[in-house]
């Protein structure tokens, strides 16, 4: 570690051994009987090991796939790096699957995640450039697939340049139907199972061929690729966190981004953490490193823009690694594709869910106050 650091810094092994002064009370180990190094395994965990060699200047940023929305002054900040494990998180039927389609057009194509036509907004932008992303669908076959990339292209507008080069970096595989799981359950011991090894000789075979490896892997949804225990023991959601942590290191797939997309608990105890309504045990939530939520917003329909059905927010709830980003309204359009909104259509939105509050605490004081019929026998 000490020669890394030199070399970084263009000083030589005795400058650092210069600056390092050993602890007080604590001299360091005569030259007679040297310090016994600890076993190479161990060894390649360390970084500081008491040779003295500590970073004189901030070490580089990881390699960001996610940053915040640019502003006139440079990029934002890094919101998640490759190498990590996430999770999408929504009830059933919100639209964690679209997004997460999203999330693979946005690689593939550079553009910034659910930005829609014209004068949309994004959530976050895709750095580094363009790159190959593979996506598993647990729940849909061939058809299924196709249609939600279609729908979810339609929604952000991509153009037939930006749908040619997406297919060219997109490796989609629908699962419907088959076993997908990752870690036997409890009496094998929650070991790896044979697909785990497959899928990794599948995608390294993909990278071979390719010449290109993956910026992401996306899984949808994680409860097809989990054993039954993953929800409720932790040794089993912490054993599949570090499976899907096991493909997010390999070299040899250029230690892509994992995010699989989950379900939330139907109920929760109010003013509890919102990452605690990933459902599941908690060896799950508490291994990812990053996770987001998706939640319906009821609203007033007759104030939705036109070409809108539905709204959803989407909000980050845990982060280990980098900048929180903000909340953000999106709109289910066609398909039940979701996108960003334009300031003028987010206007029109505020208005219909302000305007739903209404009309429900106007019923709720009507019920109240009606009394029922009394009738004399």
């Amino acid at each position: 570690m000490a020669k890394d650091l030199a070399e970084t810094d263009g000083l030589s092994m005795d400058d650092l051994k210069a600056r390092a002064k050993p602890a007080e009370g604590h001299p360091p180990p005569s030259k007679e009987e040297p310090a016994p190094e600890p076993p190479s395994d161990i060894a390649r965990w360390s970084w500081l090991r008491g040779d003295g060699a500590w970073p004189e200047k901030a070490p580089p940023d990881p390699p960001w796939i996610l940053r915040l929305p640019s502003s006139g002054t440079g990029p934002g900040g890094g919101v998640l790096p490759s190498g990590k494990v996430a999770v999408l998180a929504s009830p059933g039927g919100t639209g964690k699957s679209f997004v997460l389609t999203a999330l693979a057009l946005a690689i593939t194509t550079g553009r910034p995640w659910l930005k829609g036509p014209g004068l949309s907004q994004a959530w976050l932008d895709i750095y580094g450039g363009k790159g190959r992303v593979a996506v598993i669908f647990g729940e849909d076959d061939d058809n299924d697939v196709a249609r939600r990339f279609y729908c979810q292209a339609q929604a952000l507008g991509l153009s037939t340049e930006d749908r040619y080069e997406s297919s060219n970096r997109l490796l989609a595989l629908g699962g419907q139907g088959k076993r997908f799981q990752l870690i036997n359950g409890e009496k094998a011991g929650y070991t790896h199972t044979d697909l785990q090894s497959k899928l990794t000789t599948f995608l390294e075979e993909e990278v071979q061929r390719n010449g290109e490896p993956f910026r992401a892997i996306l899984f949808d949804p994680l409860a097809r690729f989990s054993p039954p225990e993953g929800e409720t023991d932790n040794h089993a959601a912490t054993r599949l966190v570090e499976a899907l942590e096991k493909l997010a290191h390999s070299e040899a797939l250029g230690r892509p981004l994992v995010m699989a997309s989950h379900h939330t608990r139907k109920s929760t105890v109010d003013g509890s953490d919102p990452a605690d309504r990933i459902r599941g045990a908690s060896g799950l939530r508490d291994g990812v490193r990053w996770a987001a939520m998706l939640e319906r917003r009821n609203t007033a329909k007759e104030f939705l823009p036109i070409g809108i059905d539905g709204v959803v927010e989407a909000e980050c709830v845990k982060s280990n690694v980098g900048a929180w980003p903000e909340k953000i309204l999106l709109g289910r359009v066609e398909g039940g594709a979701l996108r960003g909104l334009s300031l003028a259509e987010e206007v029109k939105v505020r208005d219909a869910i302000a305007a739903f509050g209404k009309d429900e605490k106007a019923h709720k004081k009507t019920v109240k106050t009606i009394k029922p019929d009394v009738h004399d026998p």
